[in-house]
Order: structure tokens, then C-alpha cells, then sequence
């Protein structure tokens, strides 16, 4: 059945965590919404089953709080599918010759999934903070036709690590005209650049819990920052910013979805004060008034 929207999550919470005020605003204007969650398995033990049957049941009652539908496309998470991706060094900067495949697969679920709803607009990860998963998704965009309309979220929480939506920008070599260069993402020395990035790193939830003191941690640190002060010159990717608001009755909304993934909040936020406080900080990074705010990038045709 076609929808007018499209979102593609790489996990079961990754669009609600990222854009629920876009899809409030699609929602609003009386389009159809579906978010189609890729990597929505886990494991074959009895633990991870129950695990992946409770996310599953969090994602769901979190789409219908924003009345949307959900599509599980049931491709295993990365730490089920190869046991190398079981450390967080290894998910957010490691590769595999196995990854070739596993983008063949992501690309044919993408484009058959495109072909059978037909919506007129698609929302994809920008891959910040290079998940593996959320690469694989991003970089699936490729396989729809030129002219398709795209745009891509920056994924929560890693986009609230400061200078993590720089870097990856600069990875994908990322082409913005100078005068929509937002405030945030505008030169600075690479000495300021690597003092902000280390006092966020010490700070943000989610690096607290799967990224703590130790030689993994410093390693990571090293080659995160590393690839925070490279430039690269090809540009490849022609996109433009675009950002909302919601009211404060939107974001209790969306509140109570995110509230849903209770077994997620505790390693991405810390708690849901946690996450309210996160989300009122980067409206104020990104330079909005507003209690809440997120940033998309729509892709130039």
C-alpha cells in the first residue's frame, strides 16, 4: 500500500529518537508516514529473543503514539550478524569484508521496500557517529533513482557529541553552500575543535556507558579525533539544512514516545530528565530559541 512518507531506522528506536518532530510535521499535513526499521533482530538464545520481542514491542507502541505504522524488515543487528562488531571500537570505526555483502542485502531490502510503497518522500540516517548499521543504511539512499526526493536526520545521540555531525559531514564530503553554513558547523581551530569534542566525550551519556575509561576508550578517542580535524577536498554528497521546532505540547509527545524505549533509555540517555535536558541543549547548539529542535538535510536534485 503507498504511503507519502517513507523512513528508514537501522534499529528499533533510531527515527523516534531522531525525528519525531518531522514526523509530527508530516502527520500535520495529512500525509501517510511508515518507518521501516532494517536491523530489527537479534540473536537465537532465549535472552536476546525476549530482548528483541520487547524492543519490538517498544518501536511499535512509540509509532503509534506518534500515529505512525511500522515495518520490521528483520535483518540482524550487527553484533548477531558478525561477532566481529561486539566491541563499540569496532561499530563505530571498524570494517569487514563481510560489510560487502551485508550492503548488497541492506540495498535490496531498500529499493524493494521504495518500489512497494512508492512514497513520494524518504528519510534516511546521516550516519552520525558511524554505527555500522547507520552507514549501511545511509549509504542504501544510493540505490533509489536520481530524482527521488531524499533527505537524511542526524542521529540521536550521537549528533549530541559535539563536532560528531562536523566529522561526519566532512566523511561523506559533504557540499553546502557557504551562505546556509549553520552556526555550528562554521571553521574553528582545530585546537578549540578538540577541547569542545573531549569535555562533550566526558559527558555524554551514551559514551559514559559503552565507552568507558580504558585502552578501547583511548584508542577511540585518538582516532575520533583524528578524523575530527582531517579535511577532506572531493565533495560527494550536494545537501541543505533545514531545521524545526516543535510547541511544547508537540514535545511532550514526543516525550512520551521516546519514554517507550525503556530498555534504551538508560545507555543512550541516562534518564528521561536526562534526555529532556540533552534535547534542550542542542536546541541551543544548533542556535533555536525553542525548548526543542532537530535538523534535517535535504538532498539537492
Amino acid at each position: 500500500m503507498p504511503c507519502d512518507v517513507l523512513y528508514f531506522s537501522p534499529h528499533l528506536d533510531d527515527v523516534v529518537l531522531s525525528c519525531p518532530g518531522q514526523i509530527l510535521a508530516d502527520r500535520a499535513g495529512g500525509e501517510s508516514v511508515l518507518v521501516a526499521t532494517l536491523f530489527s533482530r537479534g540473536g537465537t538464545d532465549a535472552d536476546s529473543l525476549r530482548l528483541y520481542e520487547a524492543r519490538r514491542a517498544e518501536d511499535q507502541q512509540a509509532l503509534s503514539i506518534l500515529d505512525v505504522e511500522g515495518l520490521h524488515l528483520g535483518l540482524s543487528d550487527a553484533p548477531f550478524r558478525n561477532p566481529y562488531y561486539r566491541s563499540f571500537r569496532a561499530i563505530v570505526l571498524g570494517e569487514h569484508p563481510n560489510d560487502a555483502l551485508d550492503a548488497c542485502l541492506v540495498n535490496d531490502v531498500v529499493k524493494k521496500t521504495w518500489q512497494e510503497y512508492h512514497p513520494r518522500r524518504c528519510y534516511f540516517p546521516l550516519g552520525v557517529g558511524t554505527h555500522i548499521d547507520h552507514r549501511l543504511t545511509h549509504a542504501a539512499a544510493a540505490t533509489l533513482p536520481p530524482d527521488a526526493q531524499v533527505a537524511f536526520y542526524e542521529d540521536r545521540p550521537y549528533a549530541f557529541l559535539r563536532h560528531n555531525v562536523r566529522t561526519r559531514l566532512s566523511e561523506l564530503g559533504a557540499r553546502l553552500n557557504p551562505e546556509e553554513l549553520p552556526p555550528d558547523l562554521r571553521p574553528l581551530p582545530d585546537e578549540v575543535l578538540i577541547r569542545s569534542f573531549r569535555a562533550s566525550l566526558d559527558t555524554t551519556a551514551y559514551v559514559r556507558a559503552y565507552l568507558p575509561p580504558g585502552d578501547e576508550r583511548t584508542d577511540c578517542e585518538q582516532r575520533l579525533l583524528d578524523a575530527l580535524v582531517t579535511r577532506h577536498s572531493l565533495p560527494d554528497l550536494a545537501i541543505r539544512p533545514r531545521i524545526l521546532t516543535t510547541t511544547a505540547e508537540q514535545f511532550e509527545r514526543v516525550f512520551t514516545a521516546v519514554s517507550a524505549y525503556g530498555t534504551q533509555i538508560g545507555d543512550l540517555f541516562g534518564t528521561m530528565d536526562g534526555y529532556r535536558r540533552q534535547t534542550r541543549e542542542y536546541a541551543e547548539y544548533l542556535g533555536v530559541s525553542a525548548s526543542y529542535a532537530e535538523r534535517v538535510w535535504d538532498r539537492r536534485r
